[in-house]
Order: structure tokens, then C-alpha cells, then sequence
């Protein structure tokens, strides 16, 4: 259900883009990926580079940087961001439910997913305000207000006239399960992502 959210917000944007200015763009957007490993890193090192020749404007990726059955080790996040760095266009990044949300499972390590989600922030979102990728662009982020200073990954950026925004909406019943850390961790960041939807 989330990646239909999140699909369909770029959507939103998608078809209108040529008729909204005279200045046309293009963009990416991608998921799932990489996903079974190892050989996904390969995929998505091809798919990077192919993505570079074609030279639109951004990238944006719409989470799950692994597949919800593999460990949510530091090593992969930093795996995943050597990756991202190799895209010569900005590259906008929100994250999934695999890499932090369905952190708890056994073979995912038994990791706590609230501590799982700050080290994604900590390790994608470095420079808030800034995206990812060799030529970055600067984004408007939710973290700049002190009520929302943790909601890094919540972004606006504008091209050509169209409005882009991401909202961390995710799978695994957007985390409002197994506990009251969990449910507390829903409820703070549907509030903000409410906030930033409408603001």
C-alpha cells in the first residue's frame, strides 16, 4: 500500500510535467532495489549507470534497499550508500519498511526497528536539506522546523513549476503494530507526515 502512495504522489506530478512549463524534464523513479543479494548490487550498479547516461533531472527512490527476509546490518546501509553516491544526478531517497520497520525478524538480526530507523536517518540523510547523489540539490526538509527536527526524510523540491514531496509512508502497517514504542513511533510521524502533506 505504501509504494502506491508514494507511486502515485510522483504520478500526480508525472503527467502533467511537459504541459506545466516550457521547460520539460524528465526523472526516475525506483524501489526494490537492490533486493536479493548479492547479485542485486550488480543490477543496480547497471541500472545506476544506465540511469546516468539518460540524464534526468533526479532520481527519486521510493524505498526498500533490501528485501524484508535479509539482515539489516550497518555494512548494508553503507553498501546502499556507496551505491546512491554513484548516481551523477541528485538521487531523492525515502525509505521503506525493510530496511528498519521488519528489522525485529529473526533473520532480518533481531534489531531493534526504532534504532534501525535512526540509523537510516543518520546514514542517508547526512546534510538535511541537501539530496543525495555526485551533483546534489538542495530540497526543502520538515526537519527544518524544531516541531518536526527528526523528519529528515520528509522533503519538497520544485522543477519547472511542478511541486515534489516525499512522506515517509511505509509497509507493515506503517509500524502501528507489536507495541507501544511502535505505535508511539506511527503516531508521531503520521502527525508529521499530515503536517507536511498539507502544509
Amino acid at each position: 500500500m505504501s509504494r502506491l502512495i508514494k507511486v502515485a504522489l510522483l504520478l500526480g506530478v508525472l503527467f502533467g510535467n511537459a504541459t506545466v512549463s516550457a521547460q520539460p524534464f524528465s526523472f526516475v523513479a525506483i524501489g526494490d532495489a537492490p533486493y536479493q543479494m548479492p547479485e542485486g548490487v550488480t543490477q543496480v550498479e547497471r541500472l545506476i549507470a544506465r540511469i546516468n547516461r539518460q540524464q534526468p533531472a533526479f532520481t527519486i527512490h521510493v524505498g526498500d534497499i533490501k528485501n524484508g527476509h535479509s539482515r539489516c546490518d550497518d555494512a548494508h546501509m553503507e553498501l546502499i550508500r556507496k551505491l546512491f553516491a554513484t548516481f551523477a544526478q541528485p538521487l531523492v531517497y525515502t525509505p521503506g519498511d525493510n530496511e528498519w520497520t521488519d528489522c525485529h525478524r529473526t533473520d532480518n538480526g533481531g534489531y531493534d526497528p526504532l534504532e534501525r530507523l535512526a540509523r537510516v536517518r543518520e546514514v542517508f540523510y547526512p546534510t538535511p536539506g541537501m539530496s543525495l547523489g555526485r551533483a546534489p540539490m538542495q530540497l526543502d526538509t520538515q526537519s527544518a522546523d524544531p516541531k518536526f527536527a527528526k523528519f529528515v526524510e520528509n522533503s519538497r523540491w520544485e522543477k519547472s513549476g511542478v511541486q515534489f514531496a516525499t512522506l515517509h509512508v511505509i509497509g507493515s502497517n506503517n509500524n502501528l503494530q507489536r507495541n507501544p514504542a511502535a505505535a508511539n513511533e506511527y503516531f508521531e510521524r503520521n502527525a508529521a507526515n499530515v503536517a507536511w502533506g498539507v502544509g
